[in-house]
């Protein structure tokens, strides 16, 4: 693009996964991004022609730019043939029978629309409607209630990963990279938790959601949008089959805390519980072997299935002392609790055992066959 640069030499090409990540180094554009909603193909060719400036380096942070949104907009049609809103009504929306939604919201019947309202100078005033354009990549659709959640439903569909046939208009594989955020990785206090929370989020911002990692739901997918005379905000948690979505009517209403509230009180009542886990049967072979062990104190159970790191990090000896001690503490055990594995090659273990519990894990080698690299035990007594 031509048009005023950041003064960095070594500032990289802009790849599409940039734009799709908000890493493009154009500037925050909330408000006037909104504005430009009804901008036709012609002048926002004039304006890429003109060239935008930058706000920083490429790839050096991430910044919202609902403009790096339109430019994807105009990569999709370019590299469809036609209009990127026909192209996503006709790919995505039709196909998951999203009927009642579309770009020009003009179109929809005035008894049928939910009129958008922003509060100034003490009362309510109507926002005008505006016409779809060339901006309406960046989130400019309207939508019904059922119309969303089969949309999100969609979404969740894709996890876990898994072998059969593909439904959807999109692979499951590609719908999962909008999990993957980038290493821009910020903390804040969790939003809609019960008073006291203490739960701090770990979140990064990946493909136009945003990635967190809460205490107790997992991975969780979320994002709001604001326009003149409307709000929504929505949040997947692909390990529970659940969502939450809120549409508002009122500019910039950010509903972002009743959505989370009402998801945190939904899993309080239990009502999303986590999916199984399946557990590899080479791990519950592993546990026998591991207790086996325990019970013999010494390490001939795991005769062949040990990697070649394990006695250099801990002798046979020291297993033996450490298995007498525990031993001497707790006394028998026995593997009545189910293993919450964490991959297919690693997983925690409970013991109940005579005086105590025993917390462990297991985790194997990459090696064919798999063997055990790491063996911890944590004593826990009554």
């Amino acid at each position: 693009m031509r048009g005023w640069r950041y003064p960095t030499s070594d500032s990289p090409r802009i790849r599409v996964r940039d734009l799709l990540h908000h890493v493009g180094g154009f500037v925050t554009d909330d408000p006037w991004g909104d504005r430009q909603q009804p901008i036709s193909p012609a002048d926002f060719t004039a304006m890429i022609k003109a060239g935008v400036p930058w706000g920083r380096p490429q790839q050096a942070a991430m910044e919202y730019s609902n403009f790096g949104y339109a430019l994807l907009g105009r990569i999709v049609t370019n590299t469809s043939g036609m209009p990127f809103d026909r192209y996503i009504q006709q790919k995505l929306m039709l196909p998951l029978g999203m009927t009642s939604s579309g770009y020009e919201f003009r179109d929809v019947h005035p008894t049928k629309r939910a009129v958008g309202y922003r509060w100034e100078n003490e009362r309510w005033v109507e926002e005008p409607t505006m016409a779809h354009g060339e901006f309406g990549a960046m989130g400019g659709i309207y939508v019904t209630a059922g119309d969303y959640a089969r949309w999100l439903s969609f979404l969740l569909s894709a996890w876990p990963p898994r072998d059969g046939p593909e439904t959807g208009p999109v692979n499951r594989s590609t719908v999962r990279q909008l999990a993957q955020g980038l290493n821009f990785v910020a903390s804040r206090k969790r939003i809609g938790g019960p008073v006291g929370d203490q739960c701090e989020w770990a979140q990064a911002y990946a493909m136009g959601l945003n990635s967190i990692r809460d205490c107790t739901l997992g991975l969780t997918l979320s994002h709001g949008g604001g326009f003149p005379g409307y709000g929504s905000f929505m949040v997947l948690v692909p390990d529970r089959r659940a969502a939450v979505f809120v549409l508002t009517n009122r500019t910039y209403s950010g509903p972002s805390e009743p959505a989370w509230a009402s998801l945190l009180a939904i899993d309080r009542q239990g009502m999303i519980p986590p999916q199984p886990r399946v557990v590899a049967p080479i791990l519950e072979t592993f546990q026998t072997a591991v207790h086996a062990a325990y019970k013999a104190g010494k390490l001939t159970p795991l005769d062949g299935k040990l990697s070649m790191n394990f006695l250099m990090d801990h002798g046979a000896e020291n297993w033996a002392a450490e298995f007498a001690k525990i031993r001497r503490q707790v006394g028998r055990c026995n593997l009545t609790e189910p293993l919450f594995s964490t991959g297919a090659l690693s997983t925690s273990f409970r013991w109940n055992c005579e005086r105590g519990k025993i917390d462990g894990q297991i985790l194997l080698a990459p090696t064919n066959p798999p063997t055990l690299q790491a063996l911890r035990m944590t004593l826990l007594q009554n």
